[in-house]
């Protein structure tokens, strides 16, 4: 009676194939997709179906509980969800004792809010800057190349997360104090290298596209840049100025929340 049962005719369909010599051992090990290996899982706080059931039906364990004032106790027992997703007290049939088709319910990931609709996205651990006469602060990042030869100290730092853009390096993304009594403006800095650095037509692409920015759920509208992009080898520069769009206002307050990493999803419109 012990003889393995291994032929076609002889395995009734669903049902796992059985050797006794696989389970003469201290540690028993359920065979994956059985009834007992289903149970496992279940015990583990996972989810478990049949191969053949509906997309809703699915079964949940509940531990055993009491209720607030001790009146009731509520006995471990295992749920099962209908196809319309209602759940109910379930107890097994000769069938699904025997059956060799339960799996684990695959757990759908969601994307990323925001991922798919950003052109560009990137972590910024946000940091700051001052100057050697001590009378400027700059918040954000700057990177190799991401500020003019006469001042292009390194600060804060950048992860690349998404990019659906002829951008290939951002450079710089910071905010200084306004420096003297001559400047009115503060200026978002957004510097990096693209595709088309020889270009001339880029200048103007840039020019007449909106920038937006979403941070913590909550989108800044940039508007266009305000001045002209330098191009050649130091990159381009595109900065947003806080005279006609108050949202870089609220912007700067982000960049200056140092030592925090934020990411930053960016949209040209």
């Amino acid at each position: 009676m012990s003889e393995t049962i291994k032929t076609e005719n002889q395995n009734p369909e669903h049902e796992c194939l059985f050797d006794p010599n696989n389970y003469k051992g201290e540690q028993v090990i359920a065979p994956e997709g059985s009834f007992y290996w289903a149970l496992i899982q279940l015990k583990l706080g996972k989810e478990v179906r049949r191969s053949d059931w509906a997309d809703k039906e699915q079964l949940n364990f509940v531990p055993r509980r009491t209720d607030t004032e001790g009146k009731f106790d509520y006995l471990s027992h295992i749920d099962k969800s209908n196809k319309h997703g209602n759940w109910a007290p379930w107890q097994p049939m000769q069938e699904d004792l025997m059956a060799c088709d339960w799996a684990l319910i695959q757990e759908v990931i969601k994307p990323e809010p925001g991922l798919e609709s950003a052109n560009l996205v990137f972590d910024l651990k946000l940091d700051i800057i001052i100057s050697s006469w001590g009378a400027q602060r700059t918040w954000g990042y700057r990177g190799e190349k991401g500020g003019p030869a006469y001042n292009n100290s390194l600060f804060g730092s950048l992860n690349m997360i998404q990019n659906n853009t002829d951008i290939k390096t951002v450079t710089a993304f910071y905010v200084s104090d306004i420096a003297d009594i001559y400047q009115k403006f503060q200026y978002i800095h957004f510097h990096f290298f693209s595709e088309k650095m020889n270009d001339l037509r880029y200048d103007s692409e840039i020019k007449e596209k909106t920038l937006q920015v979403t941070v913590d759920n909550v989108t800044y509208n940039l508007g266009k840049p305000t001045t002209a992009p330098f191009g050649g080898e130091l990159g381009w520069m595109a900065t947003y100025s806080n005279e006609q769009n108050p949202a870089v206002d609220e912007l700067i307050k982000v960049l200056q929340q140092v030592g925090e990493t934020k990411r930053f999803y960016c949209v040209w419109k």
